[in-house]
């Protein structure tokens, strides 16, 4: 896809979306990737995609009659839709074939975020059992700092057990660590790093927290597909005239608030699509 910024102007540093500033998002509003008519030959974005790799289009999934495509103006960091390759005006054109690749393809992006969010689970259990193995070691060497310490966690523990990795063995130094209120401990803290921890000791922490340390990684990443999934979905919502509210609420005639169109968790599949309804100013373009 051509870079939508090629001048380079917009402002601030790229921080893969961790804001909800999105300044990436100038490019469509002054017109880059619009359609310029209603006819599907006259630049629709979602008519194109298809033609083009799966690498330029972002297109994350092919079925035989609709694709999951990867937005490229997301207001959330993993924003999918889901469009038809046919190019038609309306959900209710969608013929029943369509529909129901619609549909599955709607189905598995939800379990997709189910997957996301068991995935981080457990790596937050693994991640607690390499916490609860490290005291053990500790212990195992006499190293008494977490009945000090409220918990290994704290950023004073972690520098006395990283100093002692390193080959430091001097409780007075290593109590010299503490930080904030921690160093109020300072004599509780000498008494309890006084122990026999050694090399192999060493060696066993370091495994350890590098494992801490690639869950760690790898439950942000996951959190943050997660929080920019589930985020759009209340913001999608409308409100009935009951005031009832949810994911199938201000569909209605009887609406208090209109469903926002083009945003995930409606189950107005054919809306969400971005596909749909779309006319020469292109908002459909805009998901």
């Amino acid at each position: 896809m051509p870079d939508p910024d090629p001048d380079g102007v917009f402002a601030g540093v790229p921080d893969a979306f961790g804001r909800l500033w999105t300044p990436h998002r100038l490019a469509y509003i002054q017109g880059a990737g619009k359609p310029t008519g209603p006819g599907a030959h006259e630049g629709c974005p979602f008519c194109v995609a298809p033609t083009l790799t799966d690498e330029e289009a972002l297109i994350v999934a092919r079925g035989e009659l609709v694709y999951a495509i990867l937005n490229l103006y997301p207001y959330n960091s993993g924003h999918v839709l889901v469009c038809p390759y046919r190019h038609v005006a309306d959900y209710a054109e969608l013929s029943v074939a369509e529909s129901v690749e619609f549909g599955d393809f709607t189905i598995r992006a939800i379990r997709a975020l189910r997957d996301y969010t068991r995935a981080r689970t457990r790596l937050v259990q693994v991640r607690t059992r390499c916490w609860q193995r490290l005291e053990k070691l500790l212990e195992s060497a006499l190293v008494k700092v977490s009945s000090v310490a409220s918990k290994l966690t704290t950023e004073s523990a972690k520098d006395m057990v990283k100093a002692m990795i390193a080959g430091q063995r001097d409780p007075r130094t290593l109590a010299a660590l503490a930080r904030g209120r921690m160093k109020a401990k300072h004599d509780d803290l000498v008494e309890a790093l006084d122990g026999m921890f050694d090399d192999h000791h060493g060696e066993l922490a370091q495994m350890l927290l590098d494992q801490i340390a690639f869950c760690d990684t790898r439950i942000g990443q996951l959190t943050a597909r997660i929080t920019g999934s589930v985020a759009a979905m209340p913001e999608a919502w409308g409100v009935d005239g009951d005031g009832t509210t949810g994911p199938d609420a201000g569909t209605g005639p009887d609406a208090a608030v209109a469903g926002v169109p083009g945003r995930p968790g409606r189950l107005d599949a054919g809306r969400r699509a971005g596909h749909l309804g779309h006319t020469a100013a292109g908002p459909a373009a805009d998901p």
